[in-house]
């Protein structure tokens, strides 16, 4: 394979002030032992339990409805999940899937837009752009694409993305946005102009739209495998990720987005609770 770019740079600073807190803390719960107060309550086991769970659906899914089309359904799912916390408590890596949930579920109400997987490899001109700059990397994608987006389709996009590097410092980013089939040539413009000036390798390979494979995997095993799959394949790295870039946030969606899923979210919890 060709490593002929420019790897996004190796940084493990974040991981150790992390594993110093987490030193810290651990000394800090001896503390508590002694004391009639109660120790502030954390919400990691349960955001473990729902990512294992959502897991679990997107595996007996795949083996219940090879060859068959099944619809999302609300009064289905809930029941299969743990309790969900707020918003606000949920881990970013569970909200990927709450993001694409919530695109699928926008479909019904405009037939026009789909729920339409996008992979961006990031180029080097790019690249060197964001390091001469002070924002987050993540932070400094999703504005970018915000504004090339909006520019392109002369409305705010809905989309999420979760920042990746094949293992290898190959910086792209992969997720999902809702976008009908006639704007797939206008968004493609929009994310080569993003990327400025390219080489011809990069140019080949600067952005895919994956509707189309998305509808392959929907016809094999469902909606339901299909949304959640997507979301589970663009994690794979983030352990991996967080830990070598020092990456406090590797997921970023944007504003209508964000806003679709919080208000499907709740009530999506709400079919929980009854």
């Amino acid at each position: 394979m060709n490593d002929n770019y420019i790897k996004f740079k190796k940084d493990y600073s974040a991981f150790f002030k992390r594993r110093e807190r987490f030193l810290a803390r651990k000394h800090e719960k001896l503390k508590w032992e002694d004391s009639r107060q109660k120790p502030s309550r954390k919400t990691g086991a349960k955001n473990t339990r729902i990512r294992e769970s959502i897991k679990a659906v997107e595996k007996i899914e795949k083996s219940k409805n090879k060859g068959s089309l099944v619809c999302i359904n609300l009064n289905h799912l809930p029941s299969r999940l743990p309790p969900l916390p707020e918003w606000k408590y949920l881990d970013e890596r569970n909200k990927v899937f709450f993001y694409q949930l919530a695109m699928e579920d926008a479909e019904k109400y405009n037939r026009g837009m789909k729920l339409t997987p996008f992979v961006f490899n990031i180029s080097d001109t790019l690249l060197i752009a964001f390091y001469s700059q002070k924002k987050a990397l993540s932070d400094y994608l999703r504005e970018n694409t915000t504004k090339a987006l909006k520019q392109a389709l002369q409305r705010p996009v809905a989309f999420y993305f979760v920042i990746e590097t094949a293992y290898r410092g190959k910086l792209h980013i992969q997720g999902s946005m809702l976008i009908s089939e006639q704007e797939q040539e206008l968004v493609k413009e929009a994310f080569k102009k993003q990327n400025r000036k390219m080489t011809a390798k990069e140019k080949n390979n600067c952005i895919q739209l994956l509707l189309n494979k998305r509808r392959e995997v929907a016809n094999s095993y469902g909606n339901l495998y299909a949304t959640l799959n997507w979301g589970d394949y663009n994690l794979k790295e983030y352990r991996y990720n967080r830990v070598g870039h020092s990456l406090n946030n590797l997921t970023a969606s944007s504003q209508l987005l964000t806003q679709l899923t919080h208000r499907y979210y709740d009530r999506f919890r709400a079919k929980k609770r009854r």
